[in-house]
């Protein structure tokens, strides 16, 4: 690493570590524990040999605190990991931060700047249908889409819309102020394959130039909310992430993996709708684009809120074969107490799969649950 890149890359480290110095008279940081969990029973009818009935968990606990110092600055920081026993609590945040009137700087793991600012449409549940769901009712593993392009994806990540490429990666971000209702984000991230959270900070850097590997990447993100009036706001987003490769075989078919968003949500009222674009080319240079859209709508009643969305997906297999996906959900959220809600959501998803790759792909859930937050 030269002179230049390693003054770029340690800045942001001084300017958070300088507080720490030179105000040593201000109160430390104090840490909260919070955190949610998820538990849900799943009723699903499908294609394939699969338990009918089951029990769907998500458990996370967060760690989090921040002080303001003296001289204005807030300076915290936050580990984040998830509690279910199969996961071993694993860590999927771990940054610390420093915000003012300038904006916000973190550095660390933490999500990358087009998941910090993303619009997510309205759902019914979004443990189920929304922006980054946690449940995925349906196996696809144990149907044909087995080994494709496709059940690759949503094994990685349920059925969703998020851009989180850099997600649980070390990074640096920086965050404007919102003006005007306006507010930009951009993040680097030194490389995203090389990445051994155990040893990072123990055996040194990254390995570099390693051949046919992923390497660092540049994320934009742009959001913009405003009110017209009591009743009438609405939101608008986009984001950009460009994910570059580090050593290219000739014969390589990776390449640099490119993806971006743009969102649209208003809330009239008691209702709401908005959609959400999203596509990227699979980090491939050919036969792997993936292109996601999303459309949801509520109404919101008391403690109640009723919701319903439509997601179609299309991913590439090859030049002439492509798998296309089509979820409908409809459902509910009932808030029974503060930070306690209950959820019931039917969702029917239709995959079309070329003949060569098995045949479609059908499968109905009810899912019922309940989501507690501390």
């Amino acid at each position: 690493m030269n002179k230049k890149s390693s003054s770029f890359l340690l800045t942001p480290l001084l300017i958070l570590l300088h507080p720490f110095m030179a105000q040593a008279e201000d109160k430390p940081i104090q840490f909260d524990i919070s955190g949610h969990i998820k538990m849900y029973g799943n009723y699903i009818h499908q294609d394939g040999d699969v338990k009918k009935v089951d029990i769907l968990r998500d458990t996370d606990v967060t760690f989090s605190g921040e002080t303001v110092l003296s001289n204005g600055l807030t300076v915290g920081a936050l580990v984040n990991a998830d509690g279910d026993g199969d996961d071993g609590f694993a860590v999927e945040d771990s940054f610390i931060f420093a915000s003012g009137a300038w904006g916000r700087v973190s550095y660390g793991m933490e999500d990358g700047a087009v998941f910090l600012l993303q619009v997510a449409a309205p759902s019914a549940d979004d443990n189920i249908d929304g922006l980054e769901p946690f449940i995925s009712p349906i196996n696809y593993a144990a149907t044909s889409l087995a080994g494709t392009h496709f059940e690759n994806s949503v094994a990685a990540a349920p059925l969703g819309y998020a851009n989180f490429l850099t997600a649980g990666i070390d990074k640096m971000t920086y965050m404007t102020p919102v003006l005007s209702g306006v507010q930009a984000a951009i993040s680097y991230t030194p490389d995203v394959q090389n990445f051994t959270p155990v040893s990072r900070g123990i055996n040194g850097n990254n390995p570099d130039h390693q051949l046919d590997q992923y390497g660092s990447a540049w994320e934009t993100g742009l959001r913009y909310e405003h009110s017209i009036s009591d009743s009438f706001s609405y939101s608008a987003g986009a984001g950009y992430t460009n994910v570059a490769v580090e050593q290219r075989n000739a014969a390589s078919t990776i390449d640099t993996f490119k993806q971006w968003n743009i969102g649209l949500d208003f809330d009239i009222g008691a209702y709401g709708i908005g959609a959400v674009y999203t596509a990227d080319n699979g980090g491939a240079n050919e036969d792997n684009d993936r292109k996601t859209f999303a459309i949801g709508t509520d109404y919101t009643i008391g403690q109640t809120k009723y919701g319903a969305s439509w997601l179609h997906t299309t991913h590439e297999e090859s030049s002439t074969e492509k798998i296309k996906a089509n979820r409908l959900t409809g459902g509910f959220v009932h808030e029974y107490g503060p930070g306690l809600s209950f959820r019931g959501a039917v969702s029917r998803v239709s995959v079309d799969v070329p003949s060569t790759l098995g045949g479609d792909v059908d499968g109905t859930s009810v899912t019922i649950g309940t989501q507690i937050l501390f």
